[in-house]
């Protein structure tokens, strides 16, 4: 029975308390759709690009944008557009399943997509035949030898068992099943494509998802020498400092976030929305964030040429697309920004 080694050091039960109470913060602030989509597009395309580089391939964020939007027109022209296509369809695949449980057939099947059209058939969903050794090319030496593939079915089975059943902090348990992942080996190639984006299911599935605006992909990027370092430290069984790095750089990036959300709810950073409205739900809009809400007595100023009707039904396309609610009744009625 699989059975993690690591200790619990303050480092990481500061980290993980900081991590939940900005996810929470993250998660209970409602901001615009239009911010809520523009921060998803923003993680989308971060993520690409850095999971890109941290599998050697370079894709420029021109790119990326350009074929996020008209990806099924373009499937398997080059290999960086098939890498963009692969990492959404992935994505959508752990959005679409984080309710499950985990199954051996989740992760092939995040295989088969993260390689699709980039490695044969055969090999993609599958695991390997054959032994594989994990070298330094910097210094041209082995690393270490990954499990037997005898022993995979059995390796597999066993972390997913442990996954499933453990009681072990949720954070930690993702962290956990990245590294077990990338040392398993299971696969010929794109290990550690699997393990990250697994990591990111295990963290949706247990509600650290802070609205799909991280990408933890960034991080190791930016650190790859930290990043392959503090992996290489749990080789010898112990994931204490893999743990405590994986979980200060998720509490970094929730934290940047958590604070660039609450700049958009205190009204410091700007949304540009003026081809987003109509003319008279714009200026409806712009008063409310001006004043904080909008009453009868206020649109009729603001509108003195148009009936109350024609006025209400502007605001109650506004109130359906989740920009405004209304607080009172008759002629407490107001209207506010739907934060919350």
């Amino acid at each position: 029975m699989y059975k993690p080694q690591y200790t619990i050091t303050n480092k990481i039960l500061e980290n993980v308390s900081e991590i939940e109470a900005a996810n929470q913060i993250i998660l209970n602030i409602n901001l615009l759709s239009d911010w809520e989509e523009k921060l998803q597009k923003v993680a989308i395309i971060k993520r690409i690009k850095h999971e890109g580089a941290l599998s050697g391939v370079k894709l420029s964020k021109k790119l990326i944008k350009q074929f996020l939007n008209k990806m099924e027109n373009e499937e398997g022209k080059i290999r960086n557009i098939q890498e963009i296509i692969n990492f959404k369809k992935a994505n959508e695949f752990i959005k679409q399943n984080k309710d499950k449980e985990l199954k051996e057939n989740i992760i092939h099947e995040l295989h088969r997509i993260i390689v699709q059209n980039i490695l044969p058939k055969e090999i993609a969903g599958n695991l390997r035949l054959e032994d594989a050794e994990i070298y330094d090319l910097k210094f041209r030496q082995l690393e270490y030898e990954t499990v037997d593939p005898g022993q995979l079915p059995i390796e597999l089975k066993d972390l997913i068992r442990w996954y499933n059943n453990s009681k072990v902090n949720e954070i930690l348990k993702a962290g956990i099943v990245q590294y077990e992942i990338m040392r398993i080996h299971p696969y010929y190639d794109a290990n550690g494509r699997v393990g990250r984006m697994l990591c990111t299911w295990c963290l949706y599935s247990s509600g650290y998802d802070a609205k799909e605006f991280y990408s933890l992909e960034e991080h190791y990027d930016k650190d790859l020498i930290g990043y392959y370092k503090a992996l290489s430290t749990a080789d010898e069984g112990d994931l204490t400092i893999w743990l405590e790095y994986f979980t200060e750089g998720l509490k970094e990036e929730f934290e940047r976030l958590k604070n660039k959300v609450l700049q958009i709810f205190r009204g410091e950073l700007k949304l540009d929305i003026e081809t987003r409205f109509p003319k008279r739900q714009k200026k409806i809009l712009d008063f409310v964030r001006k004043n904080k809400e909008i009453r009868r007595k206020d649109y009729i100023k603001l509108f003195p040429d148009l009936s109350d009707d024609t006025v209400l039904r502007e605001i109650q396309r506004l109130r359906k697309l989740g920009y405004i609610r209304k607080v009172g009744k008759t002629k407490g009625t107001k209207y506010v920004l739907d934060t919350y």
